[in-house]
């Protein structure tokens, strides 16, 4: 055979080989921009509703602001968006420091929506810093949201008088007398007595409150509240506790007035 002729079609072949080479990598390319655009700006997959429930505290912006950078964040979010069906998951995102003591989320692919229901932390009472920083806490201890600093008995609010500034997700005291001031916390609007201020002394460990009649309460926390929060309940089925001075029970099974 003809040397040249064969090199001829050498070339030929090698050049058939490149383009369908070529050809492939195309459709390959082609195929990988109409699957970007499927993932990315189809409607395909577009969140068309997100439904709230359980809520009662927050608004469904509210509800949505929280749980989105605790179910999507990083390469995934800034790729996709809170508005994409594949940037959601159907579990339970980590809420231990958020405002919700359980949440689950469902992603629907057939109504192209996300339910999440929320279960609320309790509110048990209001803790301030002296940088006028106050949170929510639960009936953990644990400060869980920004709160406002009111006045008035219908919502408890404590002054912490050691300055120590509480972020969310932390407890407002150690664990070892955590217990004892939440039951006082608890106890206190069963007594009746109309509560103008509360404040806690850390390096005393005790809790004072303040009715509107101007009667100072005296707790400790290093011990169960329990025997003393009864022995004041008894106290005021006999004697008018709104013109006391003091009540004290900062001793164990011991209360102390005048």
């Amino acid at each position: 055979m003809d040397p040249y002729f064969r090199q001829f079609q050498t070339k030929r072949y090698g050049r058939r080989f490149r383009i369908k080479i070529y050809g492939s990598i195309g459709v390959l390319i082609l195929l990988g921009i109409l699957a970007a655009y499927t993932v990315l700006d189809s409607p395909v997959f577009r969140v068309h509703s997100f439904v709230i429930t359980g809520a009662t505290y927050h608004s469904d912006q509210e509800v949505l602001r929280i749980i989105e950078p605790l179910e999507i964040h990083g390469w995934l979010w800034n790729l996709l968006g809170p508005h994409n069906l594949l940037s959601w998951g159907n579990d339970h995102p980590d809420i231990s420091k958020s405002a919700f003591a359980a949440a689950t989320v469902d992603r629907s692919w057939l109504h192209q929506s996300i339910t999440i229901a929320v279960q609320e932390r309790d509110r048990l009472a209001i803790w301030c810093d002296s940088y006028q920083s106050c949170n929510w806490i639960d009936s953990t201890g644990m400060a869980f949201e920004d709160a406002p600093q009111t006045e008035g008995s219908l919502i408890l609010t404590v002054n912490d008088l050691d300055q120590v500034h509480i972020l969310p997700g932390e407890f407002v005291i150690g664990q070892r007398f955590l217990g004892n001031l939440i039951l006082i916390l608890k106890e206190l609007p069963s007594l009746h007595l109309p509560i103008r201020s509360l404040s806690y002394d850390g390096h005393l460990e005790e809790l004072h409150a303040e009715t509107y009649s101007g009667t100072k309460l005296l707790f400790s926390i290093r011990f169960d509240p329990t025997a003393n929060i009864s022995s004041l309940q008894t106290l005021e089925g006999t004697k008018d506790v709104a013109k006391l001075s003091t009540v004290d029970l900062r001793v164990e099974n011991r209360l102390y007035y005048k």
